[in-house]
């Protein structure tokens, strides 16, 4: 049974750039502005540039490729939306991760880094984290960015939602303003670490709105953490990482978590065999 997804009217003119030169394996290739080539995997996920409604914005993002009404999980540029229908991500020449429009740069997405620009390679992987890698020296789960340490409104199976404490990394979720408007409003969705046991809060602005309860080694006080036949769920918490992780049951199903415009958290579930 598939849950619709609001997100769904965001599209206007999904328009498949990143996809301009086709190869064998269900890969394709983009060429940074200095010819870096970038492979992006397109099995279950795709990214692309879509449009709003009738507005002239136009926003990079990730969305389920095997939906029939393309889902968004994940867009890059929220509060810096393109202007110009030809905007591209690229590999720039300094061999950071950017969005260019008309040549300048409207966002750059990954930090400077010191890894050889010739061994620089970004990817989407099929679980919809888009990354940008060494491959000269690569590592599985070693990358140098990954749009999993920053999350929009939707968590994904295996994102971690929590705190890197060794990196000071807050990965949170943040809502949308509306259906049609994918930019950041005042809705803030994390862990919260100010208490002497961690808890899920939702904020609206600097108040709070809704909140979980405390960890109880177990399971939060007003949040089920039981495996079930959709998904597993997970909480880690020690002295270098809270978080809060889950890994769907098997590959036919797809869920994920939502914080939507009205400070609501929502699970939405497709399963493919039921459609």
């Amino acid at each position: 049974m598939g849950v619709g997804c609001a997100l769904s009217g965001l599209i206007n003119n999904w328009n498949a750039r990143l996809f301009e030169v086709d190869v064998p394996d269900y890969e394709t290739k983009l060429y940074g502005m200095d010819g870096t080539e970038a492979s992006v995997a397109r099995i279950k996920v795709s990214a692309g540039f879509f449009g709003p409604g009738s507005s002239s914005n136009r926003y990079l993002a990730i969305c389920y490729h095997n939906i029939p009404n393309k889902t968004i999980v994940w867009v890059a540029n929220r509060d810096n939306p393109l202007n110009d229908p030809l905007g591209v991500l690229m590999i720039g020449n300094k061999g950071k991760l950017v969005l260019v429009e008309r040549a300048e740069i409207v966002l750059c997405l990954s930090n400077h880094m010191n890894t050889s620009l010739q061994s620089r390679v970004a990817q989407l992987l099929d679980s919809g984290n888009l990354v940008l890698k060494d491959s000269s020296k690569y590592i599985s789960g070693n990358y140098i960015w990954q749009s999993f340490d920053h999350l929009s409104d939707t968590l994904l199976a295996g994102m971690k939602f929590g705190w890197d404490l060794r990196m000071g990394l807050d990965r949170h979720m943040t809502s949308r303003k509306s259906t049609k408007d994918p930019s950041t409003k005042d809705f803030t969705y994390g862990v919260n670490l100010r208490g002497i046991i961690p808890q899920f809060i939702v904020h609206k602005g600097h108040a709070k709105y809704y909140r979980t309860g405390p960890w109880n080694r177990i399971q939060f006080s007003g949040v089920q953490m039981t495996p079930n036949l959709i998904f597993t769920p997970k909480f880690v918490n020690n002295s270098q990482l809270v978080y809060y992780t889950f890994k769907a049951f098997n590959e036919s199903t797809i869920t994920r978590l939502e914080l939507n415009s009205y400070g609501n958290i929502q699970r939405y579930l497709w399963n493919e065999k039921i459609q």
